[in-house]
């Protein structure tokens, strides 16, 4: 969805983060193209530099090469598309070694990694669950379950339930790369909404500095961000935090980016949902439960080292309800901001860990911002500004 508001044009995609970017100047170089793709859309930005400075025929090959690795990427790691590696991967059997494409051992085995790293709360495995809540390929549900349909379904969960395995080639085999295998223990199927976006978006940013030597740019697929450099006229990238509304779509928080590169996602519970007997189930899957989670933060935001981890780390914390996604935020040193909905006090808070407040203080600077209550980012590291309440009916107060 795009809108174009007086001079600025402010770009929302169907999760939590979205673009604030400027109108540029006449003499700007920023050049951007973008196209749908996993079931979102994509936007790619890029700034030029005198040093660096990117011709049209350049930037048709670029435009084009972006295209075909998104493509790849989707051919790989769809679970929609009944031609992928993925969906091939789901219907293996169980107990033998099934060779796998390199984009794909890279995701599996950071999933894994992450799996170990979370506790079991970012979890690629819980596609019958996923299913079965009416989040995937099959319609929502109408009618609560029984536990023991859940319960029924765990038992085909867990990522420390498959095994991944890299042969050197032999001397007499025609291909020089490593072979990478999967072994699935049990019958598991594989979901990787929540962590290939963010993986296509490094790869993007590993295409365009190696292969073409861009060095600022803004990427975003459905939300997971990446940044590197500057915008044109050496002004900062500008990314906004959405408010978690339900049906309308409001700024929080506005971000300027004054680092050389970050990576950011999100997860919320206000975009993809439906309500049975007037409960609200949002599509984060507990995975000890079996049940959507019904004590989670409206939104999280993650700044990380990678955009895939960012993006299963926003994943994991959504699915691990507000105390223990807190603790264990604090606890991991994540830069993670919460947004709490108080539905009580129709108000919103934003709550952020320590991470995330010192690297506001070195490498971001809050520009812009709408939000209710105190904000510990801006009484950590900011002066103090005037700034304005949301309300949960979306309208304004002044403070």
């Amino acid at each position: 969805m795009i809108q174009s508001i007086s001079k600025s044009l402010i770009i929302v995609f169907a999760v939590t983060l979205s673009i604030v970017a400027c109108s540029p100047k006449k003499n700007s170089q920023t050049h951007q193209f973008s196209g749908d793709i996993f079931g979102t859309q994509y936007r790619v930005i890029l700034a030029t530099t005198e040093e660096h400075p990117l011709d049209v025929t350049k930037r048709k090959v670029i435009k084009k090469a972006v295209a075909a690795k998104l493509a790849q990427i989707d051919q790989i790691m769809s679970h929609y598309r009944q031609d992928s590696e993925l969906t091939y991967l789901n219907r293996a059997p169980i107990q033998q070694k099934i060779r796998m494409s390199e984009p794909m051992y890279q995701v599996l085995a950071l999933s894994q990694q992450l799996y170990q790293k979370t506790d079991g709360f970012f979890d690629v495995t819980l596609q019958p669950l996923i299913e079965f809540w009416g989040f995937g390929t099959q319609n929502p549900r109408k009618n609560l379950p029984q536990q023991h349909e859940t319960d029924m379904l765990k038992q085909r969960i867990g990522s420390d339930q498959f095994v991944l395995s890299v042969r050197e080639p032999q001397e007499d085999q025609s291909s020089s790369q490593d072979q990478a295998y999967l072994l699935k223990k049990k019958p598991l199927t594989f979901n990787l909404s929540a962590i290939a976006k963010g993986y296509a978006v490094d790869q993007l940013a590993a295409m365009l500095e190696q292969d073409y030597a861009v060095h600022h740019y803004l990427i975003n697929i459905g939300g997971e961000i990446r940044t590197s450099g500057h915008k044109a006229e050496n002004q900062p990238w500008k990314i906004a935090i959405e408010a978690p509304f339900f049906n309308q779509r409001v700024l929080y928080k506005t971000l300027a980016v004054h680092t050389n590169s970050m990576a950011i996602a999100s997860s919320g519970d206000y975009r993809n949902f439906y309500r049975i007997d007037d409960q609200i189930f949002s599509h984060t899957i507990h995975p000890v439960t079996g049940w959507p989670v019904q004590d989670a933060f409206a939104s999280v935001s993650v700044i990380a080292d990678t955009t895939a981890e960012a993006d299963a780390y926003a994943t994991a914390l959504m699915a691990m309800g507000k105390k223990q996604a807190w603790e264990f935020a604090e606890k991991n040193r994540l830069k993670a901001y919460f947004i709490i909905r108080d539905a009580e006090q129709h108000k919103m808070q934003a709550q952020a860990t320590q991470a995330f407040q010192e690297f506001m203080c070195t490498g971001i600077n809050v520009t812009e911002t709408h939000m209710i209550g105190s904000d510990p980012t801006k009484q950590f590291c900011l002066k103090p500004e005037k700034t304005q309440d949301i309300k949960l009916d979306g309208s304004l107060d002044a403070n």
